[in-house]
């Protein structure tokens, strides 16, 4: 069955449906088609300019990014949490259980973090969200920089000193 209902290519400046089957044949592209792009719109396929692809890709990738800083920075808007299927207002967990004291602890307890946080080198501040915030371990992290796992796990010892002074001085 095919992944799309409609395919839809450019003919003398209009659209014409053509079959899936035309356009793919099984998993590969058909070469006659192979120099033109492709954008998915709701069940159709429909050809566009490679200007248009490739600013459709970059508004992706530069919404992910986006997203990842924002949830690196605990920064997230509703908009950032919406889907095709929902409202991201929809998917937040409901508050209501948890007691304004709670709340008000919590907010002072990350505030804090975020200016400790904020006492750190650039590139301890990065080994920190690599091993803590991201969940790399050690070896993937020493995999991705090409430092040695060792001198990764050294200079987490010694960040981790470093936050603990800096937590039993922060008043």
């Amino acid at each position: 069955m095919p992944k799309f209902k409609h395919c839809f290519i450019m003919e003398n400046g209009t659209y014409k449906e053509i079959p899936y089957d035309t356009l793919f044949l099984g998993e590969e592209r058909n070469p006659q088609f192979q120099t033109r792009y492709f954008l998915p719109f709701h069940d159709c396929l429909m050809e566009v300019s490679e200007a248009d692809y490739k600013e459709n890709y970059r508004q992706k990738r530069r919404q992910k990014y986006l997203l990842e800083e924002a949830i690196a920075h605990n920064e997230l808007s509703f908009d950032a949490l919406d889907t095709d299927d929902q409202s991201g207002l929809n998917t937040l967990v409901d508050h209501g259980a948890i007691s304004i004291d709670e709340l008000v602890a919590t907010k002072i307890m990350v505030e804090k973090l975020h200016e400790i946080l904020g006492e750190l080198s650039e590139s301890e501040r990065e080994l920190i969200k690599n091993l803590f915030f991201d969940g790399l371990s050690e070896r993937q992290l020493s995999k991705k920089t090409g430092v040695a796992a060792m001198t990764i796990h050294d200079r987490k010892v010694k960040v981790l000193v470093k936050l603990k002074k800096l937590l039993k001085n922060y008043k």
